[in-house]
């Protein structure tokens, strides 16, 4: 998502009527460690040589901050249940790649659970809070409509924290793809069905 205001600014370095040539950007943190250094490139690629000032928060706050100007550019997800309702006049929505939040362990517990029974045996998950972005989709699209019992192990805002603890053997995870592509490389983490 972009504000108007992001081509205002573009303008103006162009024409340069500013020598601050910084665009601040603001994105959850899951892609602020993935998808937002390819996305600065690609802005540089166009755009030139530029500054840049990021805000990486949640997904609620990143709104917040594009709403009221402190920043000209957000990142974040949307599904096709979960669209950010962005007033169309102000916002310019932009798709900058896609992913997939997929499950994950280790191997050993792979192993495990492999030879658990749906509905009989919990499953260690390591989990967001309902009430961020990632939470709701992980309990409203994915867990509903699961035949697997999930207990809590931990539950954390970052995806930093959910891929370090699913590293540890904590759990399973669902993490964007785009976050873990070196543990899957590595078999630090692997995908389960």
């Amino acid at each position: 998502f972009a504000l108007a205001s992001l081509k205002r600014v573009i303008k103006c370095f162009k024409r340069g009527k500013t020598t601050d040539r910084t665009i601040a950007i603001a994105a959850i943190h899951s892609l602020s460690a993935s998808v937002l250094p390819q996305a600065i490139s690609k802005i540089e690629n166009r755009f030139g040589q530029l500054s840049f000032s990021i805000l990486s928060v949640n997904h609620d706050i990143c709104f917040q901050a594009l709403m009221t100007e402190e920043v000209s550019m957000m990142l974040a997800f949307e599904t096709s249940n979960q669209k950010l309702q962005a007033p169309l006049d102000l916002v310019t929505k932009t798709v900058v790649t896609t992913d997939r939040l997929v499950p994950v362990c280790t191997p050993d517990l792979a192993t495990k659970i492999k030879n658990i029974v749906p509905g009989e045996e919990p499953i260690p998950l390591i989990g967001y809070p309902p009430h961020i972005f990632l939470g709701q989709v992980l309990y409203n699209d994915i867990l509903l409509h699961s035949p697997h019992i999930y207990s809590k192990k931990l539950v954390a805002g970052m995806t930093k924290v959910v891929m370090s603890s699913a590293r540890l053997g904590l759990g399973i995870a669902w993490l964007p793809l785009s976050f873990i592509k070196e543990e899957l490389r590595d078999k630090e983490l692997v995908f389960i069905e």
